[in-house]
């Protein structure tokens, strides 16, 4: 956004491996995306995209429980189809469901609640059988239960 608006940088990046990368100023970006409208489209796609986000979240976190916002993120996270270290894995030989690769205090920052509250809403799905647990990673053995946790705000 700080190419965008001339303000500072509100986000960090940090890379989960070797990577290769680019510094653009401000100024050429917005020259780039004056002389480029199709991909001044895509950012703007982008950023209302992020801000409808944003308003969901805050919607979340002012009305649904813990567990709630966790079987919402552990739905979507099971549901993802990019790569990476996060990226769920399909089930194993070892594995009866999808795996989601996160640890508890990861999965706490997303959901906007503290690794205490998190491990105390697994704790709870697991003695329903709804998750299993292990270093790093969250099986979904359950997901129509979990889906239904999820979705059980919406009426």
């Amino acid at each position: 956004m700080a190419a965008l608006d001339n303000h500072p940088r509100s986000a960090t990046v940090r890379a989960l491996g070797p990577t290769e990368a680019a510094v653009i100023g401000g100024d050429a970006f917005r020259r780039f995306l004056a002389t480029h409208p199709r991909v001044s489209g895509l950012v703007i796609r982008q950023l209302t995209f992020r801000l409808r986000s944003a308003d969901q979240e805050r919607s979340a976190l002012a009305s649904l429980t813990v567990l709630q916002r966790l079987a919402s993120r552990l739905t979507k996270l099971s549901r993802v189809e990019a790569s990476g270290p996060y990226t769920p894995s399909a089930p194993g030989p070892a594995h009866a469901g999808t795996v989601v690769h996160l640890a508890q205090d990861e999965l706490a920052a997303t959901v906007g609640a503290t690794r205490e509250a998190v491990a105390k809403a697994l704790r709870l799905l697991r003695t329903q059988k709804v998750v299993r647990t292990g270093t790093r990673m969250v099986e979904i053995l359950d997901p129509a239960l979990l889906a239904l946790l999820a979705e059980g705000h919406r009426e």
